[in-house]
């Protein structure tokens, strides 16, 4: 336990250090979180824009309103990923400017790439689009 515990700390102060330098350097950086203390580590490291993953197996929109209602006066911004599909991309996006994205594979699927088929991958891309346009 002890191990487990110092080497995500360890993990942890390594991508806070490497979001430093993204920050000094003006170039976005995206950390991911799950959970409250990750969120922490994040700001600390001058973070705003960090990748909430895996978004619903961590528990979706209801757990993301509150993990993030603390860190609202600060402007936080959150990309979920990990599970967001067609089917519940547009009730996070309808969070406002809290989730101004989301992603996931599910919008550019492995064998389109491995095919190189930029015209499927670019279909779907404009279908997803399409839908967020309704």
């Amino acid at each position: 336990m002890r191990v487990r515990m110092r080497m995500r700390m360890r993990v942890r102060v390594r991508v806070c250090a490497r979001t430093r330098v993204c920050v000094r350097v003006s170039l976005v950086s995206c950390t991911g979180v799950a959970t409250p203390s990750e969120v922490e580590a994040a700001i600390e490291a001058g973070c705003r824009y960090v990748k909430f993953f895996p978004a619903e197996a961590a528990g979706g929109i209801p757990y993301l309103k509150s993990m993030s209602a603390p860190y609202a006066h600060l402007g936080m911004q959150y990309f979920p990923l990990g599970g967001v599909n067609a089917g519940n991309m547009q009730a996070y996006l309808a969070l406002g400017d809290s989730v101004p994205a989301v992603g996931g594979s599910w919008i550019v699927k492995q064998d389109l790439v491995a095919a190189e088929d930029w015209a499927g991958i670019t279909a779907r891309a404009a279908e997803v689009v399409k839908q967020l346009a309704e």
